[in-house]
Order: structure tokens, then C-alpha cells, then sequence
């Protein structure tokens, strides 16, 4: 148990510096560490965490693993992306 246990303090040290080492790096397209602005909410591709609100908008922290990652990957701002019946598109990349 306690070797399971050092295995997810690990994974989360490691997430969490690479999550600090990206706040200052800006991006032109979709891909591991932006910050997508869409028309309804944000996705931060980066480490999978519970969404948050600010500002009124919703952020969903997004693993490489999950499917809206890939449909995001190397999107610009402008293009849309289908999720389900949901249709995004993006305003910004940061």
C-alpha cells in the first residue's frame, strides 16, 4: 500500500511541475501545456484535474488521454471542434 501510495505522490509532483513550468509559455495551436479559450468554456491540456470556474467560465483540465484531446490537437483559433452534439470553437490559444 505504501509503495502505491509513493507512486501517486510521485505522478502528482511530476503533474505538478510540469503545470508550473508552462504558466509562462504561449502557444499558436492546440497541443500538450495551452490553454484552449472556446466559445463556452477553457481546456488546459495538460494534467487530468476536477474542472473550476473562473470568471464566470468553466476550465476542464484534460489529459492527453482523453478523446476532446485529440480532438483539439493542433487546432488554431477559428477552427471548431465536435464533442458529442456539442460544437466548440476557439477564440484563443495561450
Amino acid at each position: 500500500m505504501q509503495l502505491r501510495f509513493e507512486k501517486m505522490l510521485a505522478k502528482e509532483k511530476n503533474d505538478m511541475a510540469f503545470v508550473q513550468a508552462e504558466k509562462n509559455k504561449n502557444y499558436t495551436q492546440a497541443e500538450l501545456g495551452a490553454l484552449v479559450e472556446t466559445d463556452k468554456n477553457y481546456f488546459f491540456m495538460a494534467v487530468p484535474l476536477p474542472k473550476f470556474t473562473v470568471n464566470g467560465k468553466e476550465i476542464f483540465c484534460i489529459s492527453p488521454d482523453a478523446p476532446i484531446f485529440q480532438k483539439l490537437k493542433n487546432k488554431k483559433v477559428g477552427d471548431t471542434v465536435e464533442m458529442g452534439t456539442n460544437t466548440f470553437e476557439i477564440k484563443s490559444i495561450s
